[in-house]
């Protein structure tokens, strides 16, 4: 039978991401045993992100060049688009971490940078180009600031590299470019340094900059000439299809633990890039068929609101660890509970103000040009 929702598991794999991110970010690290080295590697659900994103980046340009010539102006339309599609909630979560100080004991902010040029360089989503800003208020922002960098160079990467040859070969291009730069790479004159420039210029470098997070982004991007321009046109669903999909998704789930367990198989790759390579298998797994166990309706409205859900992590885990702090029997899932809950109410509230209002200024203005 044909899928009603082809992309539910993408909506599925998203939901699973946030639930792997908040499980680390509420402190499932000090649970005993597997439990706790698996929620130590739950920030890897960033990656999976930036895959995801990688593949819908290049999904929204090809629709949107469908009928326009590949221009500069066209190309400035495109990026207002998804400016306007992120940052109005980055923008509200922006202010209640402010309000809130969420930045306070965040080891990546140097207090002399929350200022005035701080806000606005978030609120114009350029932070990512500031190691000093790129995560110094909500503890998260990086993700942002890296992204929107990925999206402005996206319309050029789609007109150079379109196809899935052209694809490959800039991801393969980027890999060898990176480890050359890893073997290469050095702070410069780090003379007058505090620690937390040491903190803050090491992250940048190692973490959370755009540099050490390009190559899951490149393999989305590949991802989407794999699954939808070749995989969704040659599948056929029968039963060898289905166990095909679920073969491959145990190989993806067994590599991520088997590196979860601390191996690391490819020597090019980092840690971060390898996982993102195991979570490839497991969306083709899924872009073949899709499995009951990511595409349900409880991941896929997980992942409707992950947005809203990653940006408010610390401004809830902070209010709980202020307010709340509760130490009783099952103390930690008293904790996941709370935050899960309290930031899904928060995304669908916000997520839903800034739909609406960003759909309302849109029919405004078409009625002005009218």
């Amino acid at each position: 039978m044909e899928r009603t929702n082809r992309l539910g598991y993408i909506d599925g794999l998203k939901g699973i991401a946030i639930l792997a991110v908040t499980i680390a970010h509420a402190g499932g690290c000090s649970l005993p045993g597997v439990f706790g080295r698996m929620a130590e590697d739950g920030p890897r659900g960033v990656q999976l992100f930036l895959l995801i994103s990688g593949m819908l980046t290049i999904s929204s340009l090809n629709r949107f060049y469908a009928d326009k010539k590949l221009s500069f102006r066209n190309a400035t339309d495109w990026c207002l688009k998804k400016y306007v599609r992120l940052a109005p909630l980055f923008c509200i979560a922006v202010i209640f971490g402010l309000l809130l100080h969420t930045y306070e004991g965040n080891v990546y902010t140097d207090l002399d940078s929350i200022n005035v040029w701080n806000v606005l360089a978030h609120f114009a989503l350029i932070h990512g180009f500031i190691p000093h800003y790129i995560n110094s208020i909500l503890c998260i922002e990086w993700y942002v600031g890296v992204l929107w960098i990925y999206m402005l160079l996206s319309p050029l990467i789609y007109k150079a590299f379109n196809g899935l040859k052209r694809a490959l070969l800039l991801l393969v291009a980027v890999v060898g470019v990176m480890a050359i730069v890893r073997a290469f790479q050095g702070f410069p004159d780090t003379e007058g340094w505090s620690d937390t420039d040491w903190i803050v210029y090491s992250a940048y470098q190692n973490n959370m900059g755009p540099l050490v997070n390009v190559i899951p982004f490149l393999m989305g991007i590949v991802m989407f000439y794999i699954v939808f321009t070749w995989l969704e046109k040659k599948i056929v669903p029968s039963w060898k299809t289905k166990v095909i999909s679920y073969v491959l998704l145990i190989v993806g789930v067994a590599l991520l633990y088997i590196q979860n367990c601390g191996v690391q198989p490819l020597p090019l790759l980092t840690r971060n890039d390898t996982f993102s390579l195991w979570f490839c298998i497991i969306i083709i797994s899924q872009a073949i068929h899709s499995s009951v166990l990511i595409d349900n309706p409880i991941f896929r409205f997980l992942g409707k609101y992950s947005y809203g859900i990653y940006l408010f992590q610390y401004v809830v885990v902070n209010f709980y660890d202020d307010k709340i702090d509760y130490h009783g029997p099952l103390s930690w899932c008293v904790k996941m509970t709370f935050c899960v809950v309290f930031l899904l109410l928060l995304s669908i509230v916000f997520t839903t103000v800034c739909d609406r209002s960003t759909a309302l200024i849109k029919l405004k203005i078409k009625k002005f040009k009218n």
